[in-house]
């Protein structure tokens, strides 16, 4: 007798007793031999007759059910039986849901079928075509719906697929089928994160469940109440009804951008109609730029919209031919922001910030300006040395030391200032310009390397024998929660060049390292002495600057308020005024406070000095209730007017239900006050 189990737990793929499962969906008990069939068509194919890395030695089961749903199992236990089959369609044939990860069967025989909702809704998808089974494989095809599938297919994208057998029967078994797929074929790039799932590749193995990450009911109602899906979806995405009928979103691109479909298309929207990108091959064509783009301007990434009033292509194309290589230079872009902040700390006293900086300057004087200036500063740099400069330690406590993965990778914490200044002359980089961040915020850099000489099989290029790759990693302390918590925040190799996959992995084994439980101690001692360091007398950092970035500086920050001179804001994006999302909002979650919550709402700002974390810790309240902290390396400037007396006002500035939770709720804090 069938017993479909329900794994509703985070590790679905738990092997229990037959007589042990957990949560038994609607049990079978009274099924006879001669129970009603309930499907239509069946498909066995062995393991080999899939095609490349999917073969092995089990077999697997194509089912299209009575009502049009298609289930795909794997067998876990027992061989291809047909006896198996009504039993089985009708242990799922109520489950529309697709809740149904397994389900155990006594009879003919003891068998258990893995339900593999990620596997291709069509076997000639994974189908090896030269076996002798992709005859039967496409006569299965021909019964499903080929509508259906032709609109999945027309979903492509790198590391995308979304033609599984889940997305398939959220259309050819929906009662609004006709609804959905029109909807899909009209704005495809829009409507298929909202009723589909995407997934990397095709999953032949594992039984499943898929976040469903995109779902938007208002959405989803006007497709199916033939409402106006165009002002939908606008509202969905943030965007204009424009954008939304423009070619653009009509294709199925599925473009890597570094940032949500969202919050690009927002970007694309910020700039004029005639100068967006005018498909996803455009805006792939200079993908591998937008990281290094989007770290110039941090949590401000809309207003370098700007930088494209002459076109999305010409632009990055005119740049690529000026500042070649173009990732490089837009690296040591953020370190010249960072020297200018610097430089108005310490001769001004005014901080601001980075992003906001960039997004201003973009604005008015364009990126190639920008790019320009950063590169003549980096040619005429003057030394400095921030443990004399700022007054502070000479070292810090180290937390990793060193690592040593066989004989080809190496990493070295660089947790004395001596050290870090080799490392910057070694790798010609700004590297020991963030000593001071080591020493206040407890972030750790490392240097790293690889032998690449095949130990371990981990060269197969023999090419690449003896050669050595060199990296700096820069790990920042997340600051949320009791027990710090480290994340690769910068990883560049000499010159800043771009680092090999091979070393990112390498990277991101060292975070692990960090934050490995055995290492917690240490973790809490880096962050005490941080908090020590800062309550410590310091001064600005002196940073010398040519005249020329002087004078641009000037002028940029004479477009903005200063501090009481009672001028008005606008909606421009001002260095002086401080917009980001709420740290730590993703522990103070409320959804009824949610529905609540409406931009332009004050909050108020309140003082923790007793912070057993960061004493100048400066907390966020809506309403009188907790809802998180202005940001960490943001809080500085803030404590010491809150601690002088003076008014300092926030408010909410965005709120997106859709957004994860740590982008979810944003304020913003002028610099007059208001």
């Amino acid at each position: 007798m069938p017993r479909s189990t329900r794994n509703c737990g985070k590790n679905r793929n738990t092997h229990y007793p037959l007589n042990a499962r957990p949560m038994l969906a609607s049990p079978i008990d009274s099924l006879s031999p001669q129970a009603a069939r309930r499907w239509r068509e069946r498909l066995w194919l062995p393991g080999a007759a899939l095609a490349g890395r999917d073969r092995d030695e089990q077999a697997r089961l194509w089912l299209l059910l009575d009502d049009g749903r298609v289930l795909v199992f794997r067998l876990a236990r027992a061989a291809p039986d047909d006896a198996f089959l009504d039993a089985l369609a009708s242990a799922v044939a109520d489950d529309a849901r697709g809740d149904t990860l397994e389900v155990s069967l006594d009879a003919p025989a003891r068998a258990t079928f893995l339900v593999l909702y990620g596997a291709p809704a069509s076997p000639l998808f994974c189908v090896d075509p030269a076996h002798p089974c992709f005859g039967e494989a496409l006569a299965f095809n021909s019964r499903q719906d080929s509508d259906v599938l032709a609109a999945l297919a027309r979903l492509v994208g790198p590391n995308t697929f979304w033609a599984s057998a889940r997305n398939y029967n959220r259309l050819a078994a929906h009662a609004r089928r006709e609804e959905r797929l029109q909807a899909l074929l009209r704005f495809p790039l829009l409507v298929a994160p909202i009723l589909l799932t995407r997934q990397r590749w095709p999953n032949l193995f594992d039984p499943k469940r898929y976040r469903w990450r995109a779902h938007d009911a208002t959405v989803v109602e006007a497709i199916e109440r033939g409402r106006d899906l165009t002002g939908a979806l606008a509202a969905c995405y943030g965007i204009s009804r424009g954008l939304v009928r423009s070619p653009f979103c009509a294709t199925p691109w599925m473009a890597s951008t570094g940032r949500t479909l969202a919050e690009f298309l927002q970007f694309i929207d910020a700039m004029p109609a005639n100068r967006r990108p005018h498909s996803g091959a455009e805006v792939d064509a200079f993908g591998s730029h937008l990281p290094a783009f989007w770290g110039l301007f941090g949590n401000h990434w809309l207003g370098a919209a700007s930088a494209f009033r002459a076109g999305y292509s010409h632009v990055w194309e005119a740049l690529g031919r000026r500042f070649d290589p173009l990732n490089e230079s837009l690296m040591d872009a953020g370190d010249y922001l960072r020297t200018l902040i610097r430089w108005l700390l310490a001769n001004h006293g005014r901080r601001v910030d980075a992003g906001r900086l960039a997004a201003l300057w973009v604005g008015a004087r364009g990126l190639a300006s920008l790019l320009a200036a950063s590169q003549k500063w980096h040619a005429h740099q003057p030394g400095r040395n921030p443990a004399t400069d700022l007054r502070l330690p000479a070292t810090v406590p180290a937390i990793l030391g060193e690592l040593q993965e066989e004989a080809a990778w190496h990493a070295r914490e660089l947790a004395a200032y001596e050290t870090l200044a080799e490392e910057g002359c070694c790798m010609s980089h700004c590297v020991a310009d963030y000593w001071d961040d080591c020493v206040l915020l407890a972030s750790r850099i490392f240097a790293l390397e690889l032998v690449a000489d095949g130990v371990g099989g981990r060269d197969d290029d023999a090419e690449c024998a003896g050669r050595t790759e060199r990296a700096t990693a820069l790990f920042e302390d997340e600051a949320i929660g009791d027990l710090p918590r480290y994340r690769l925040a910068q990883l560049r190799g000499p010159k800043n060049a771009s680092p090999s996959e091979a070393m990112q992995d390498f990277a991101r084994r060292i975070a692990q390292a960090l934050n490995a439980p055995e290492r917690a101690e240490r973790r809490v001692l880096a962050r005490q002495a941080a908090k020590d360091a800062a309550t410590k007398p310091s001064r600005p950092p002196a940073v010398e600057l040519d005249e020329d970035s002087i004078a641009v500086l000037t002028a940029l920050l004479a477009l903005s308020p200063t501090p009481g001179n009672g001028a008005a804001p606008s909606n421009a994006a001002h260095a002086d005024r401080l917009c980001a999302p709420v740290a730590g909002y993703a522990y103070a979650l409320d959804p009824e406070r949610e529905t609540r919550f409406a931009a332009g709402q004050p909050l108020t700002l309140v003082r923790e000095p007793d912070n057993p974390h960061d004493p100048r810790a400066i907390r966020l309240e809506w309403q009188g209730e907790k809802i998180g902290y202005v940001p960490r390396p943001d809080n500085i400037a803030y404590a010491q007017r809150l601690d002088a007396g003076e008014a300092v006002a926030a408010r909410i500035s965005e709120f997106s239900p859709q957004a994860p939770p740590w982008k979810r709720l944003w304020f913003e804090i002028m610099q007059n006050g208001v």
